[in-house]
């Protein structure tokens, strides 16, 4: 079961990325694909699980 929409929202609730806002880009293995940055930094894709992440 998929807790999060593509495109949704979500902050990022462990980890050194705490409290940062990224877009859910994809789906696989069980791991979150998230984009976050931008606006003048760099655009990071990283994967996370689901307890990493909240709404």
């Amino acid at each position: 079961m998929k807790l999060f929409n593509l495109y949704q929202t979500v902050t990022i609730a462990k980890g050194p990325f705490k409290g940062t806002q990224g877009k859910v880009m994809g789906y696989h293995d069980g791991k979150y694909n998230l984009r976050f940055g931008g606006k003048g930094k760099a655009v990071v894709f990283c994967d996370f699980l689901p307890h990493q992440i909240k709404r």
